[in-house]
């Protein structure tokens, strides 16, 4: 499954020191959490690295899990909501995103998608 969010993200790889795959990721960055129950959870993480806003993701459904923090490695977004909407894509991309965090994860989105008047 792909990412729907995909056209938010720019490719900075070019402009990171080769190789750019050695880029240090984030260690100091904001936990968006999206859903818990029990022992699954779906966590975004958004962070600012050389000011550009980056996207990371820790999950864990059923026996399925893993991640990766922030860095512009992974791509670069022009403000918090985009990759916040990245990470949420990424998440609905894997397959063991189902049930109840399927939801939290698109009750997620449409709160950010939302027109904010106040």
């Amino acid at each position: 499954m792909e990412n729907k969010f995909d056209y938010l993200k720019i490719d900075g790889r070019k402009q990171l020191p080769a190789p750019w795959s050695n880029y240090p990721v984030l260690t100091d960055y904001e936990t968006v959490t999206v859903y818990r129950q029990g022992r699954d959870f779906l966590d975004a993480l958004v962070g600012q690295q050389d000011g550009w806003w980056t996207a990371g993701v820790h999950m864990q459904i059923g026996s399925a899990g893993g991640g990766f923090n922030p860095g512009r490695k992974w791509g670069q977004f022009a403000n918090r909501d985009n990759a916040l909407l990245w990470a949420l894509g990424w998440m609905l991309s894997q397959k063991e995103t189902k049930g109840a965090a399927r939801k939290a994860a698109l009750d997620k989105i449409e709160s950010i998608r939302q027109l904010k008047l106040f």
